[in-house]
């Protein structure tokens, strides 16, 4: 079947967010520079509708004939799924829309080019495949999320607020998924594949995920980050639930049969 629009969508939307991100960061005018990020968003999020789209229309074969990332990666690294896929364009949307409603008063040039290269991280992390054909995806997943704690600690570092609260709660969150995954494979290597998972393996990934999702009693850096970063930066890194991600993409699947029935 003959694909109607066989472009690397999903690569042109995060490629798109990065050039807008570096050109944004070089306007002076907090107000020209807000013009540009609404642009660049919008067009961000026509990209990931048609990716949507297209994975709708085509499955896993939509794009494949012109992604770049074979020749960049070797294999295909991000990709939208049955859960990602429409996830996609809702982020997208939800930066494009926080863009539109910021007040002049509160417009930063800083704060847009951050928000345009959280954009490309976020749609980077909810895209990454994570197969146990694919060796070393995990730890790619892991690296993005954990990247994905940077630009709300510049957010606070550029307001003169103290970032100690977030970064101790974000060190966490990025040390236990790596300790976490580090056990998990571990104990594959000493079980085997088939052989059950030790509790111990996958209680760090747990708690990361309690943890990233502001779960009381770790709810601290969430209340923080809303009192001292900007309202928009502190939205766009709480609503999407990121902890939710790593208990999909980590957990569930080396969760025992058991757990999945009653």
């Amino acid at each position: 079947m003959t694909q109607l629009l066989p472009l690397p969508w999903l690569e042109l939307a995060v490629a798109i967010a990065i050039v807008g991100s570096v050109v944004v960061s070089r306007i002076r005018e907090p107000y020209h520079a807000w013009q540009l990020y609404i642009f660049v968003s919008g067009t961000v999020f026509v990209c990931a509708s048609f990716a949507w789209l297209c994975f709708y229309l085509y499955g896993d074969r939509a794009g494949e004939s012109s992604s770049v990332q074979p020749w960049l990666f070797g294999r295909t690294v991000f990709a939208p799924d049955e859960l990602t896929a429409p996830l996609l364009p809702l982020l997208s949307l939800i930066y494009f829309l926080t863009g539109m409603v910021t007040s002049r008063s509160r417009m930063q040039r800083n704060a847009f080019a951050g928000s345009l290269a959280a954009e490309a991280l976020r749609l980077l992390t909810f895209s990454t495949v994570v197969s146990p054909d694919f060796p070393g995806s995990g730890w790619i997943l892991i690296g993005l999320l954990a990247a994905n704690t940077i630009p709300p600690y510049f957010d606070l570092v550029s307001h003169g607020k103290s970032a100690r609260v977030f970064l101790i709660h974000m060190g966490l969150f990025v040390a236990l998924p790596v300790v976490g995954w580090a056990l998990v494979e571990y104990s594959r290597a000493e079980a085997g594949d088939s052989g059950p998972l030790p509790w111990w393996a996958v209680l760090p990934l747990l708690v990361a995920v309690l943890l990233r999702c502001g779960i009381f009693p770790m709810h601290a850096w969430v209340v923080d980050l809303f009192e001292n970063a900007g309202f928009g930066h502190a939205l766009l890194f709480v609503l999407p639930l990121s902890g939710v991600l790593i208990a999909i993409r980590l957990i569930i699947p080396i969760a025992p049969d058991w757990s999945a029935h009653r």
